[in-house]
């Protein structure tokens, strides 16, 4: 920290979020320019992990104020979290931070040309349009992007950026992922993608603007379909792939696919196991998949030489796997008996249970059918 005062309120702030300490926050938080009051700002932070809070990076703004760059991990997700709060220490009887979820302060002209240009873009966009119709409607200054492997069969993407501001400098590795941060500051105000068939035709389109302090992202599928959804606002999630499996679930994994057999399960929890399957389904390894279920007679539902058959008829994308099983690795693990149980998730298709089974040796394992 820029100053030891600093660092000490910055303590006294976290430890009286932890400790739900009202009169505390009324007394240093201000949040003029946001219409959150204590509770909600205490209700956001039960989420973190306090143990695993850290202080990224300070700056000192042009008032002299010292913006605080920090990550948590979020204790329900387990995935880490960027957050800023703005320590003003000008005057240290009247100690004030700014902790808004948002912007520090919104630009309301820019949310009115946002919200005028989403509108136009999302009202004049279509399927199947032309490269002129598209440069004709939305402009010739755009990146071009080349994905000959794209799962969905697009060739390419354009993205269009509109309202950045002067200077402003991308806070992802490339123009090809959303760029959350600057979407959330303001400095970006509609990021715009449009993916190309091979026939040269519009196939999708994915749009993210940001109004109010939120982002807002629609998502115009190949078949049709339009997904709408608000980004939490004043956090960035450091993990653009929320599924993976940590390192002794890929131990596990790497070992149990060899021979499959169910000692290199013994002491991996419920949670795990149902990792392992959608990480067999996104390898395309229907053995592996088929002997990650259970075998107790009674809830054996086909053979295995029914399983592979089924599974080389029938393939899904990466993509539709992931959405499938989506917050699947956030989930609680209920046990019904002593030999069955279901881990509760929720995700866009609402709240899920994935089936598991513990084998006669004591081994979890999945049921048949796990989402009904």
């Amino acid at each position: 920290m820029d100053s030891p005062n600093a660092a000490r309120e910055l303590v006294f702030y976290f430890d009286a979020l932890q400790q739900g300490d009202e009169e505390y926050i009324k007394d240093v938080l201000l949040y003029e320019y946001y219409d959150n009051n204590i509770n909600e700002v205490l209700k956001y932070y039960e989420k973190v992990d306090f143990s695993t809070v850290n202080v990224e990076m300070v700056e000192i703004d042009t008032r002299g104020r010292e913006l605080v760059t920090f990550t948590f991990v979020d204790k329900e997700t387990k995935i880490q979290i960027k957050r800023r709060l703005l320590l003003d220490m000008s005057d240290e009887k009247n100690i004030k931070i700014f902790d808004s979820i948002g912007p520090e302060k919104i630009n309301s002209i820019k949310d009115e040309k946002v919200k005028e240009k989403a509108e136009y873009l999302e009202k004049n966009f279509r399927l199947g349009m032309t490269e002129e119709e598209v440069k004709t409607l939305f402009g010739e200054e755009f990146d071009e992007f080349v994905d000959a492997d794209a799962e969905d069969g697009s060739v390419k993407d354009w993205l269009y950026q509109f309202y950045v501001e002067k200077g402003t400098v991308s806070k992802v590795p490339n123009k090809g992922i959303v760029d959350l941060e600057n979407l959330h500051s303001q400095n970006i105000g509609i990021q715009f993608w449009i993916g190309w068939s091979s026939e040269e035709k519009v196939m999708r389109m994915s749009m993210f603007y940001t109004l109010n302090g939120k982002v807002y992202a629609k998502l115009l599928r190949p078949d049709g379909s339009l997904v709408e959804e608000v980004q939490q606002s004043g956090e960035v999630l450091l993990d653009s792939t929320p599924f993976k499996l940590d390192e002794q679930e890929k131990l596990a994994y790497d070992l149990f696919k060899q021979n499959h057999s169910s000692k290199h399960l013994k002491d991996i929890p419920p949670l795990s196991i149902a990792k392992l399957y959608v990480q067999a389904q996104l390898d395309n390894d229907p053995e592996t998949e088929y002997a990650l279920y259970t075998t107790r007679p009674e809830h054996v539902r086909w053979s295995k030489a029914e399983h592979l058959q089924d599974s080389s008829k029938f393939l899904s994308s990466s993509e539709e796997i992931l959405a499938a099983f989506q917050g699947v690795q956030a989930g609680k693990f209920v046990e019904t008996s002593d030999y069955e149980g279901y881990i509760k998730f929720e995700n866009k298709n609402g709240v899920q249970e994935f089936r598991l089974i513990k084998d006669l040796d004591g081994v979890w394992k999945v049921g048949f059918m796990p989402i009904q």
